[in-house]
């Protein structure tokens, strides 16, 4: 709504207002579109595989599962405004996970797909590659204090179990 008013004020100034336009359809509107595109495209591929896989699983009964529709719009939000594979990944599997079990665990998914907005790719990365191995600290590429705070963190969300 904000885009269209500010368009339409742009607009109103002859000759500049339609080369502000072109400027910010081309960097804003173009590559936020893309991303939207590219993240659904994904998501379907992915739920295409799921039904070849899982025998009674079809795509379109999911438009009718509020549960479904409700993850896909908050972990698409959260993907439109993000580049880091990571919590790409990381939201396409929350997903996925709807897709196949809409029923089990809501609470806890919806509370990890917020969580997912706040972690770092990094967060991501070790609660990937461990759940509860402390050694994976000694993999993390970047400095030994920032992954032990990764690690606190990840205890503090209930993310990984403390010990």
């Amino acid at each position: 709504m904000l885009y269209h008013g500010a368009k339409v004020v742009v607009g109103m100034a002859p000759f500049v207002g339609r080369a502000i336009n072109e400027v910010i359809s081309a960097v804003f509107v173009e590559p936020v579109s893309r991303r939207r595109d590219d993240w659904m495209c994904e998501l379907f591929g992915r739920l295409k595989k799921l039904e070849k896989q899982i025998e009674d699983f079809q795509i379109e009964k999911l438009k009718d599962k509020p549960e479904f529709v409700t993850t896909v719009f908050n972990a698409s939000r959260i993907a439109i405004a993000n580049h880091e594979r990571e919590k790409l990944d990381a939201l396409r599997n929350a997903v996925l996970n709807v897709a196949v079990d809409p029923d089990k665990e809501q609470v806890k998914r919806q509370i990890f797909i917020h969580r997912i907005e706040s972690l770092s790719s990094m967060h991501l990365k070790l609660l990937s590659e461990s759940e509860t191995n402390k050694n994976a600290i000694a993999n993390a590429k970047q400095d030994k204090e920032i992954a032990k705070q990764i690690f606190a963190d990840l205890e503090n969300f209930g993310l990984i179990k403390k010990g």
